[in-house]
């Protein structure tokens, strides 16, 4: 039987909870961790959160988390407007950025379609993206989406979606990994390999 906290605590314990990959051990381990820490610290981290809520953190653009509105990323003259790399969230935009191979523009749908979650493609910023394709007429979308089945999902619908529309739709490459051996790699991933091969 789970001890029983008083309510402060059961309710900190919940919210932590609700964090993706917190289970009971981990919201306790936080929660504790809170607890030991100096008033003043506690404070600065509901102030924290209490700002996250009165504050505007997305681009009306691209749908960015953003400081300011449009984003920086909009509004950086050096990048081009010919493609446009549409993302699932804010993080996968991040990790492409990192790699400095891309300088174009982005677009954040804010997930991706998943119906046991209640995602729809409604829930999601894609008639926005439609709007901006039309509007700013880029020569190439990247729908830049993860390769597992919700990420195919998206990208199946995106490319019903948007096939109307003149621009090229492509999609990441995918293939083996370096360092991979072709003996252990699987017959979706040497397919997707032999595909998007490339000049040696």
């Amino acid at each position: 039987m789970r001890p029983s906290f008083p309510p402060a605590i059961e309710n900190l314990l919940q919210s932590l909870r609700r964090l993706p990959g917190v289970g009971q051990r981990t919201a306790l381990r936080y929660a504790f961790a809170l607890l030991r820490a100096p008033s003043h610290e506690r404070a600065d981290f509901a102030d924290a959160l209490t700002t996250l809520n009165r504050t505007r953190l997305v681009c009306s653009t691209c749908f960015h988390l953003a400081g300011k509105d449009p984003c920086t990323y909009c509004t950086d003259t050096e990048r081009t407007a010919r493609t446009l790399c549409v993302v699932a969230e804010p993080q996968d935009l991040l990790a492409i950025e990192s790699t400095g191979a891309y300088k174009g523009r982005y677009h954040v749908l804010g997930g991706v379609i998943r119906p046991l979650d209640g995602l729809r493609p409604e829930d999601l910023t894609v008639n926005q993206l439609e709007e901006r394709i039309r509007k700013e007429k880029p020569e190439e979308v990247i729908l830049a989406l993860d390769p597992d089945m919700d990420g195919e999902t998206t990208l199946l619908y995106l490319r019903k979606r948007l096939a109307a529309l003149p621009v090229r739709l492509t999609r990441l490459a995918r293939g083996l990994p370096v360092g991979g051996d072709l003996e252990y790699a699987d017959e979706t991933t040497l397919s997707d390999a032999l595909t998007g091969r490339r000049e040696a």
